[in-house]
């Protein structure tokens, strides 16, 4: 859980630096993988991602689809790759 938890804050640095949350989601199951913790679901990654996409645009209303279809496309992709 603790590393969960690290990498979890780790996505949350990078997304204030405005890096991608693909990304993100890529630093928070190798951080699990390494730390021999089981990964994050993609479901997880999405809610992460969605998250800082929402943190980002400081928690507007009325975007909170929109958050979450593109932390989906985002985190695919990355599995994709």
């Amino acid at each position: 859980m603790k590393a969960t938890r690290e990498a979890v804050q780790e996505a949350g640095r990078v997304a204030k630096k405005g890096n991608g949350s693909a990304k993100m989601a890529g630093m928070m199951a190798s951080a699990c993988a390494e730390q021999n913790v089981d990964a994050p679901s993609p479901e997880e990654m999405i809610a992460v991602s969605a998250y800082f996409r929402a943190e980002h645009r400081g928690f507007a209303p009325g975007c909170e689809m929109d958050d979450w279809l593109q932390a989906e496309a985002e985190c695919k992709a990355s599995q994709d790759s």
